[in-house]
């Protein structure tokens, strides 16, 4: 998810120094779209320590699963 580069990436990726530590937050942030009607597929913006990361997924088993990172946030 961070390989591609990109703004948003690039600033969580500095702010939490790794790709595993960086993707812990943004599922963290993530994780309250999945009590919403988040239609499968569409791209949503969260706030991760107030860094906006536009994401899309799905949700499986009441949990968010990010499958793409935008470069910019939207």
């Amino acid at each position: 998810l961070f390989g591609r580069g990109g703004e948003a990436p690039s600033k969580l990726l500095n702010m939490y120094g790794s790709p595993e530590k960086a993707l812990r937050a943004l599922q963290q942030s993530a994780q309250s779209i999945a009590n919403t009607n988040y239609q499968t597929g569409t791209w949503v913006t969260v706030y991760v320590d107030g860094v906006q990361v536009s994401i899309k997924g799905r949700v499986m088993d009441g949990v968010f699963r990010i499958s793409s990172i935008a470069k910019n946030e939207f």
